[in-house]
C-alpha cells in the first residue's frame, strides 16, 4: 500500500467512526483529525506542526472533500503555516486562520478595516491577512476593537466578518513566504478539495444511475444520461490532471516553481466543480434537493468552495498575466514540461 493509499484509508476510517454533522463540518472529526495532527501537516516539526510534505496535505484535503467533508484545514494549516515561516510562537496562542485578500499591506494597515469571508473566524483567536502585495498582518481575535459578524457560506460552515476599528492592533509578519507563494498554496489545497468533492458527487451519481430503474431499466441504459454521467467523469479526470500538474509545480520542502499550473489547476477544478454540481442534479432530479439524501453535502461545498479565497475569475487572470508577461507559448510549454515531468 502507498503512502497516498494509507492516507485515504486513515480518513476514510475517521470519517466512518464520526457522526455526520446536520450541516457544516463535523465537530467530532475536526477534533480526531486535530488530535492526530492531520491538520499540522506539510509544517515543519521546529515550528510545532507534524511534519510530511504538501502532497501529504494535498491527499488529506481530497480525501476529506471526496467523502463530503468540509473542515477548516486549509485555512487553519496555512495559517499555523505562515506563523511558523515567521518565527511567531503560535503554541498557547489559540487557534489562527488565514483568508486571502485583494488589499495591499498598505491597506491592511489602514484605518478601519473590514474583511469578509473569514473561515472559522468566531472560532479562532489569530487571523492571518495575506495581502496581493506585501507582508501578512496578523490580528487578534479578543483586541477590544475586533468585531466579527458570524455569517456561514452555502455549506454552512462559518465564514465571517472580521472589522477591524482605528485603534486595532495589527502586526506585520516578517519573514514570512511571499504573496505568489502564499497564494499558489492555497490555490493548490482549495484545487485538491474541489477535485475531491467533484469525484465524490461522481461517485455517488454513478451508483444512483446504475441502480435506480424508469420502465423496468436502470436509468444508465438512458443514452442521454450515460452522456452526462461520463461528462462529469471527465471533470474528475480534467481535475486529477490538472492538480498532479500543480504538485509538480511545488518541489521539495518549498515553492519554487512556476505558478502557472497551480493557478491554472484553481481555474480547472472550479469549472469542473460547476459543471458537475449542475450534471449531478439533473441525474439525480427531485432526490437530489432532498436533505435526506447526501448529494448536498458535496454541491453546496462545490459552490461554496469554487469562488472561495478569490473568485474563479480572479486566478483565470492570474494565469493570463502570465501569458501576457511571457507569451501563449511560454504558458503552455510550461503546462506540458510539468505534466511530463
Amino acid at each position: 500500500m502507498t503512502e497516498r493509499e494509507s492516507l485515504r484509508e486513515l480518513i476514510t476510517d475517521l470519517v466512518a467512526a464520526a457522526p455526520t454533522a446536520e450541516s457544516g463540518p463535523s465537530p467530532d472529526l475536526w477534533a480526531k483529525v486535530e488530535e492526530l495532527g492531520l491538520g499540522e501537516v506539510a509544517i515543519d516539526e521546529s515550528c510545532g506542526g507534524s511534519g510530511g510534505s504538501v502532497e501529504d496535505l494535498v491527499v488529506i484535503v481530497e480525501a476529506l472533500a471526496r467523502h463530503g467533508q468540509g473542515l477548516p484545514i486549509i485555512e487553519i494549516n496555512t495559517a499555523r503555516w505562515i506563523l511558523g515561516e515567521s518565527g511567531t510562537a503560535v503554541v498557547g496562542s489559540g487557534l489562527a486562520t488565514a483568508v486571502l485578500t485583494d488589499l495591499t499591506e498598505e491597506q491592511l494597515l489602514a484605518d478601519g478595516l473590514s474583511i469578509r469571508s473569514v473561515g472559522w473566524g468566531r472560532h479562532t483567536d489569530l487571523v492571518v491577512l495575506c495581502p496581493r502585495v506585501g507582508r501578512p498582518v496578523l490580528i487578534r481575535t479578543n483586541d477590544s476593537a475586533v468585531e466579527i459578524e458570524e455569517c456561514v457560506d452555502l455549506s454552512g460552515t462559518p465564514d465571517d466578518t472580521v472589522t477591524v476599528g482605528p485603534s486595532g492592533s495589527r502586526e506585520i509578519l516578517d519573514p514570512a513566504p511571499s504573496p505568489e507563494t502564499i497564494r499558489a498554496r492555497f490555490a493548490l489545497l482549495q484545487s485538491a478539495a474541489l477535485v475531491g468533492a467533484v469525484r465524490g458527487a461522481y461517485e455517488l451519481t454513478r451508483e444512483y444511475v446504475k441502480t435506480r430503474e424508469q420502465f423496468g431499466a436502470p436509468l444508465i441504459k438512458i443514452p442521454a444520461v450515460a452522456g452526462s454521467l461520463a461528462t462529469i467523469r471527465t471533470k474528475v479526470l480534467e481535475g486529477e490532471a490538472a492538480l498532479e500538474s500543480a504538485l509538480s509545480a511545488w518541489p521539495g520542502e518549498g515553492f519554487s516553481g512556476s505558478t502557472t499550473p497551480i493557478f491554472s489547476a484553481r481555474v480547472v477544478a472550479a469549472r469542473g466543480a460547476t459543471e458537475t454540481a449542475r450534471l449531478a442534479h439533473q441525474l439525480h432530479g427531485a432526490m437530489g434537493v432532498t436533505s435526506e439524501y447526501p448529494l448536498h453535502r458535496f454541491t453546496v461545498r462545490l459552490w461554496a468552495w469554487r469562488d472561495a479565497g478569490l473568485p474563479e475569475s480572479e486566478w483565470a487572470r492570474l494565469v493570463a498575466r502570465s501569458a501576457v508577461e511571457h507569451g501563449e507559448e511560454w504558458v503552455w510549454t510550461e503546462l506540458a514540461v510539468v505534466s511530463s515531468s
